[in-house]
């Protein structure tokens, strides 16, 4: 009889197939553990997010602070952190691909610029588990918020035809103190 999490296996809470990416993703009740991917050059490449005989560790006891393992796409992005207010109070939703997300909209204000000046609007989503623990959060408009987030870009369908738009994906979200 196994004596020890680590002998008896971890328990998978998803296995999602992403066509677009060419990818399979194993998770658990803690997050994503590994990603495999399928480039068209026939070679398949292991991600391992979280060392799959390793037990992960509990999430936080606090929802202040969020914090997980970036994925290797998102170290492939640069790496921002910013502060600022948030535009709207955040709701839970889930996409197309039945992947949970909460989008923020975050007002970040140049120091330097007069105080009139209009804010640099910084579009923020965080997924799956870390949308969830930015939902416990219970944040409102206005709230004061640090973020760290991978920035990427994005096309977005207009009327005069398609145009890019800089989008984060947050990794860590907290209350300055």
């Amino acid at each position: 009889m196994p004596n020890s999490e680590q002998e008896q296996g971890i328990h998978l809470t998803a296995i999602i197939i992403n066509i677009k990416d060419r990818s399979v993703e194993f998770e658990n009740e803690h997050g994503t553990l590994a990603k495999l991917t399928f480039p068209k050059t026939g070679t398949i490449l292991f991600h391992g997010i979280q060392p799959i005989l390793e037990f992960p560790q509990p999430r936080p006891d606090s929802a202040e602070e969020t914090q997980e393992t970036p994925s290797s796409e998102e170290q492939k992005q640069p790496r921002v952190e910013f502060r600022g207010r948030l535009g709207f109070t955040p709701k839970l939703g889930t996409n197309d691909d039945g992947i949970d997300y909460i989008a923020l909209s975050v007002a970040v204000r140049d120091p330097k610029a007069p105080r009139n000046a209009k804010p640099d609007w910084k579009e923020t989503i965080f997924y799956r588990d870390r949308a969830h623990q930015v939902a416990e959060m219970n944040l409102q408009k206005g709230e004061a918020i640090e973020v760290v987030a991978y920035q990427s870009t994005r096309e977005v369908k207009t009327r005069g035809g398609v145009r890019q738009q800089t989008v984060y994906n947050g990794t860590v979200i907290r209350r300055p103190k």
